[in-house]
C-alpha cells in the first residue's frame, strides 16, 4: 500500500487547460489554432478599439502609437518629419523646404553657400550683365591699409545778435580737401573729394507763460549743411548734398531743481533721427537723479556693390542681388531705443 502510495507521488500530473469563447458560441476552443502567429499578435494588439459584437454603442478606444518597426511603441519612438533643410523623398518637390523646388534650404548647398559668394553682375567684375559670377572665397580677397593722414582744414566762424526777433546766431565754415572717400566703382575702392561745411546755430530764451510763468524755455537749433564735390553713385555715402539738424528745448522748475529736456534730431538723406527726452531732479547741491529715453529710427539704403573687397563678400541671391544695403545717419543705431537712470553724486 506504502509502495502505490509513492508511485502516485512520483506520477507526473497532466492538466489540460481549455479556452472558452465569451461569445455566443458557447463551445470550448481547440487549443490549437492553425494561424499566422506574426498576424494575430498584431490583431490581439488591436484589442478595444472596436467594439465587441455583443456589445451596442461601445466606446471606442485609443489608437496605439507603433515604431519604425511596426510593434507597439510609445509616441517618442514615431519618427521625426525630415527638418527643413533635410530631403524628404516622400514630397521630392515640396515648396517650403529642401526639395527639387526649393535646393536653397537643402544642408549641402547651405554648406556651399557658407564657402562661396557671388560678384557684381557687371562684367568689370566677372559678371555677365545679368548675374554675378560664383566664387570661392579664397579665390577674392585683398590687403587693407590703414595710415592716418593730415586733414588740411581751412574754416571761418562769426557770432551775431538779431535784435528783430531777439535772437542769438552763429555760424561755422569749413573747407577740407583730399579726403578719401569709398568709392564702389573703383579698382581700389577709393576716390578723393573735397567737402563743404557749413554750421548754422540760432538760440532764443522764450517766454512761454501757460506753460512756465516763472522761466523762459531755452530753444536752441543747429543745422548742418554738406556739399562732396566729386560725388559718384558708387559712394555708399549720401550725397553730394547732406543736412543735418537738431532741435533742443529746456526750462526750469521749482527753481531750477527741475529740469526737463527735450531734443530731437533728424538727417534728411537717410530719413533717420532720434527723439531724446529727458528730465533731471536736483535734490541737494551734491546729490541728483536723471531720467530720461532714447528713441531712434532710420532704414536701410540701396547701393552698388563693390568691384573689389577686401572682406568675405556675400552670396546673393532673390531681388536683390546686384544690391548692398548700408545704414546711414542714425540707421546704424535705429534699434538702440534705451530708457536710463542716471544717479550723480559730487564731492
Amino acid at each position: 500500500m506504502s509502495q502505490e502510495r509513492a508511485e502516485l507521488v512520483e506520477a507526473a500530473v497532466d492538466v489540460r487547460l481549455g479556452v472558452e469563447e465569451v461569445g455566443r458560441d458557447p463551445k470550448a476552443v481547440a487549443p490549437e489554432v492553425g494561424a499566422h502567429v506574426p498576424l494575430q499578435e498584431r490583431v490581439a494588439d488591436l484589442a478595444g478599439l472596436r467594439p465587441h459584437a455583443d456589445v451596442h454603442h461601445a466606446a471606442p478606444g485609443a489608437p496605439i502609437s507603433r515604431g519604425p518597426d511596426g510593434q507597439p511603441g510609445t509616441p517618442d519612438d514615431v519618427p521625426l518629419p525630415p527638418a527643413i533643410d533635410q530631403f524628404d523623398a516622400a514630397d521630392p518637390l515640396r515648396v517650403d523646404a529642401c526639395s527639387f523646388a526649393q535646393p536653397q534650404f537643402c544642408a549641402n548647398v547651405q554648406a556651399l553657400y557658407a564657402v562661396a559668394h557671388t560678384t557684381r553682375r557687371t562684367v568689370r567684375a566677372g559678371g555677365n550683365g545679368r548675374f554675378g559670377r560664383v566664387d570661392f572665397d579664397w579665390h577674392v580677397g585683398g590687403s587693407g591699409v590703414l595710415r592716418y593722414e593730415k586733414r588740411n582744414v581751412l574754416g571761418f566762424s562769426m557770432d551775431a545778435a538779431e535784435d528783430v526777433t531777439k535772437s542769438n546766431w552763429s555760424f561755422e565754415t569749413t573747407w577740407i580737401d583730399d579726403i578719401p572717400y569709398d568709392d564702389r566703382d573703383e579698382v581700389d575702392g577709393l576716390r578723393t573729394v573735397d567737402t563743404f561745411n557749413l554750421t548754422v546755430s540760432m538760440d532764443r530764451p522764450t517766454f512761454v507763460n501757460f506753460l512756465n510763468a516763472n522761466r523762459t524755455f531755452f530753444i536752441n537749433t543747429q543745422w548742418f549743411f554738406q556739399y562732396v564735390d566729386g560725388y559718384r553713385g558708387g559712394f555708399p555715402s549720401d550725397g553730394p548734398f547732406n543736412t543735418l539738424m537738431t532741435l533742443s528745448v529746456d526750462t526750469g522748475y521749482l527753481q531750477d531743481r527741475l529740469l526737463p529736456v527735450m531734443t530731437f534730431v533728424y538727417d534728411f538723406p537717410s530719413n533717420s533721427g532720434a527723439l531724446l527726452p529727458e528730465i533731471q531732479y536736483r535734490f541737494t547741491e551734491n546729490f541728483s537723479a536723471t531720467f530720461g529715453m532714447a528713441f531712434f529710427w532710420g532704414r536701410f539704403q540701396a547701393k552698388t556693390p563693390a568691384l573689389n573687397t577686401v572682406g568675405d563678400p556675400p552670396f546673393r541671391t532673390g531681388h536683390h542681388a546686384g544690391s548692398d544695403f548700408v545704414e546711414n545717419g542714425l540707421s546704424a543705431v535705429r534699434d538702440r531705443d534705451e530708457i536710463f537712470l542716471r544717479v550723480r553724486h559730487t564731492f
